[in-house]
């Protein structure tokens, strides 16, 4: 069995089966099946790519869709701050925006599921939660 590594703030690294599929009955070995998985990591992800292809490969072929490390965002006075283990695409926009802030409204609870929703009043904080931010950043930027 494999242990995945864990990291004091953000957590353990978690791994999703988010869909499988093959065979053609339940009484017949599958000559091929598929799974398409998520890996959250919270260290660097090539580390954990490399263990994956080393426990599965040659038998099973794995597909590298996307990759990216952990990422620690920048921080303000006056805004809630929390340590979550979920996947963003910032990484890939680290070059356009290398300072980067990750908020809105609604709770990551209620996203990306069945159930996603988000209220009117939460849009309507979020409002002016980023006319907040834009002022931090502009106040801090101008000292």
């Amino acid at each position: 069995s494999a242990s995945w590594p864990c990291n004091r703030q953000a957590g353990a690294t978690t791994m999703n089966v988010g869909r499988m599929e093959g065979g053609v009955a339940a009484n017949i070995f599958a000559e091929q099946a598929r799974a398409e998985l998520l890996v959250r990591t919270v260290t660097p992800s090539r580390q954990i790519y490399k263990k994956m292809k080393s426990l599965c490969e040659p038998k099973v072929k794995i597909r590298l869709e996307g990759i990216n490390d952990p990422m620690r965002f920048n921080t303000l006075a006056g805004f809630k701050k929390t340590i979550i283990s979920f996947n963003t695409d910032m990484p890939y926009l680290k070059k356009l925006a290398p300072r980067s802030f990750l908020l809105g409204p609604g709770s990551i609870l209620d996203a990306h599921g069945a159930h996603e929703r988000i209220s009117k009043k939460e849009i309507l904080s979020a409002v002016h939660l980023y006319e907040k931010l834009v002022k931090s950043i502009f106040q801090h930027e101008c000292r």
